[in-house]
């Protein structure tokens, strides 16, 4: 009897680690396997192991009585150095301390993300927006094949990228899943029924830049889990405008070669960024975008009007995400640094200027970025300010921060846990708030 038993363990053994072996070399990277279904199996076999520990850890030692997700540890990539948790001044001067951050984060003690408006001078949060996210996930007709939203995206997955917050206290976000806008009160106005990812930028008519994604998309010639980025235009009440492939955007424009010289075979542009041009100059039109493609390093400008890229650029910058029109005929990009595996980065991330006058990309805020350890490999992002400082979300680090051009660090936010494509609002936006007294 124990022999049989024994037999069972080394056949449930062997398979797992043939799964393994199935996960780099079979159809999740090489599509068009004859075995394509077979190989899933196996591969979904060999999962069992690493998700038992993970639920294992997620009921038993954190203790949580949802394990959706497999718990709070995918909320923290690398905890910082530091271990001062909260804001830590280093410059003592009020007027440093100025503005306010909006922003998700996630709290283990309540395991549960939520969006706060922090005030930094006074260091306190100010407002609150708690959703309830199952309800508004029963409401959408989502396809759960593009990404099922009760396992991946409920109440304490719910990531809030990037929320945009309107006068009247209304957010407009996301979780790599349908957009919403909540009210004040953080009620449901309104959802589309889309997979929205990163960016949510406003442009000069008050609508919405965000990228969209479908998996598997169109172009399964060049990976059956291809990944379909789009660029979105959504109004203000919520109407989807626009909808264009980046792959048609690229082939459309002869430089389809773009995605077929990259490594990457299910995510060869993994679009991060749309950038709504707001103002004419020499070099570009009011209603352009810039485009930020990560996985082939790129840069483009593309005019939705007429279909037309009208100016690229890959490097210097590596991975980049952010990219921000500075003046007239400037652009700024944080430079995630990334080096061929993406998981591997430099040192340090930089900013990079790309000056079109003179056709050159020059570093900026390196002292800061060096003598602090800014060092995120995905995403995070920055705002220079009228004064020159710039502000930086170091996602990975669960950092923010503000810093001048001499690389002298005013202050820095530490959080224990994922913070996830914050906003720095100035104190002249933050006057034009008319909810924050107002009660629900």
């Amino acid at each position: 009897m124990f022999r049989k038993f024994y037999i069972v363990v080394l056949c449930i053994i062997s398979l797992s680690l043939f799964g393994n072996i199935v996960i780099h070399s079979t159809s999740f990277n090489n599509p068009g396997g004859r075995f394509e279904n077979m190989e899933r199996f196996i591969v979904n076999f060999s999962s069992m192991p690493t998700n038992s520990v993970k639920i294992i850890n997620c009921y038993i030692f954190n203790k949580q009585k949802s394990c959706a997700g497999f718990g709070k540890d995918e909320f923290t990539y690398t905890k910082h150095k530091s271990k001062k948790k909260g804001l830590n001044v280093f410059k003592k001067n009020n007027d440093d301390l100025e503005g306010y951050i909006l922003f998700s984060r996630f709290f283990r003690e309540k395991n549960k993300n939520f969006v706060h408006l922090f005030d930094i001078k006074n260091n306190k949060i100010i407002y609150e927006w708690n959703p309830d996210i199952n309800a508004i996930n029963k409401l959408s007709n989502f396809d759960r094949n593009q990404k099922n939203l009760e396992i991946n995206a409920n109440r304490n997955r719910y990531l809030f990228y990037h929320p945009y917050l309107s006068e009247d206290g209304s957010i407009i976000t996301h979780s790599s899943s349908p957009l919403i806008k909540i009210d004040r009160c953080s009620k449901l106005v309104w959802q589309i029924d889309k997979r929205f990812h990163h960016s949510i930028s406003i442009d000069h008519e008050n609508n919405f830049w965000i990228p969209t994604l479908e998996v598997p998309g169109d172009f399964k010639e060049l990976h059956n889990q291809y990944h379909d980025d789009k660029i979105a235009k959504v109004s203000f009440d919520g109407k989807l405008i626009y909808e264009k492939s980046v792959t048609e955007i690229l082939k459309e424009n002869d430089l389809f070669n773009l995605i077929l010289n990259t490594y990457y075979g299910d995510d060869p542009i993994h679009l991060n960024d749309i950038e709504p041009i707001l103002d004419d100059s020499s070099y570009w039109k009011k209603g352009d975008v810039f485009l930020s493609l990560r996985s082939i390093s790129a840069i483009i400008l593309f005019r939705p009007a007429t279909n037309k890229i009208i100016w690229y650029k890959q490097g210097p910058w590596r991975f980049q995400h952010d990219v921000d029109v500075i003046d007239e005929d400037k652009i700024a990009i944080f430079d995630n640094n990334v080096t061929l595996g993406w998981d591997q980065s430099q040192t340090n991330n930089n900013i990079y200027i790309y000056d079109f006058k003179s056709d050159k990309a020059y570093k900026k805020y390196e002292d800061l970025f060096r003598n602090n350890d800014i060092n995120s490999r995905t995403g995070s992002l920055y705002r220079i300010l009228d004064n020159g400082d710039i502000y930086v979300e170091e996602e990975n680090h669960g950092r923010l921060l503000m810093g001048t051009e001499k690389g002298e660090l005013k202050w820095e936010f530490i959080w224990n846990s994922l913070i996830n494509w914050s906003r720095y609002i100035s104190e002249k936006e933050f006057e034009k708030l008319n909810f924050i007294d107002q009660k629900c």
